[in-house]
């Protein structure tokens, strides 16, 4: 099993990120999530369901699925077609528009801090008026939600696990060959440990030792 602080730290190393500004990035959503609290009990109306998580390879997916929680991890967004997904999970260098036209829809926006984001958070994040979630990867979290995810893909899987996920089902997944707009050594690498935090949840939720990432778990 993973511990978050010791692989977080590891990710900082490897991929040159400065801990301090994803704290400093932290601190500032922080201001913005002025409804923390009743964002995440909304949150819980999702609990113990059957989750589908949306990453951005594959076709467009032309309806909801009957009976599942969807979430969109970010970029996916541009693969959704005749529905409103339940949640979206951002760091907000996706389709901004997009995203801000489902959350106003109705989509449970849970927006991530990281040190890179941080003039993203503040152009977009004031038009919500603190309607949303806000996660962060900060050991500090400034009463932010820590799933102990890195990229959008693997917090999404982390966030239906936080909820107690009956079952959930990936689609759109690969971990080797990046988007082409994102296709470099850098993002082979978050995809990588994007993979081994997947890989960990599947392998705690169910109890067997995995080796490739199932579509289901």
């Amino acid at each position: 099993m993973i511990i978050w602080d010791e692989l977080y730290n590891q990710i900082c190393k490897e991929l040159l990120i400065d801990c301090k500004s994803d704290y400093d990035a932290t601190k500032i959503l922080k201001e913005f999530a002025i409804h923390q609290i009743t964002f995440l009990e909304k949150l819980r109306i999702f609990k113990s369901e059957n989750f589908v998580i949306y990453g951005p390879a594959g076709d467009y997916v032309q309806g909801k699925p009957s009976g599942k929680v969807t979430v969109v991890a970010d970029s996916a967004i541009e693969r959704i077609r005749n529905f409103t997904p339940d949640i979206i999970v951002s760091d907000m260098d996706g389709n901004i528009k997009k995203i801000l036209n489902f959350w106003k829809k109705g989509s449970l926006l849970c927006i991530h801090a990281h040190g890179d984001n941080i003039p993203a958070l503040r152009k977009f994040v004031p038009q919500l008026a603190g309607n949303f979630i806000g996660t962060c990867q900060s050991s500090e979290t400034e009463g932010l939600l820590n799933l102990h995810g890195f990229t959008d893909g693997d917090r999404s899987v982390k966030l239906a696990q936080y909820l107690e996920a009956m079952t959930i089902r990936l689609d759109g997944f690969n971990f080797t060959t990046p988007l082409p707009k994102a296709g470099s050594r850098e993002k082979i690498k978050k995809l990588k440990f994007a993979e081994m935090i997947i890989l960990d949840s599947a392998r705690e939720r169910t109890g067997k030792d995995y080796t490739t990432i199932p579509e289901v778990f």
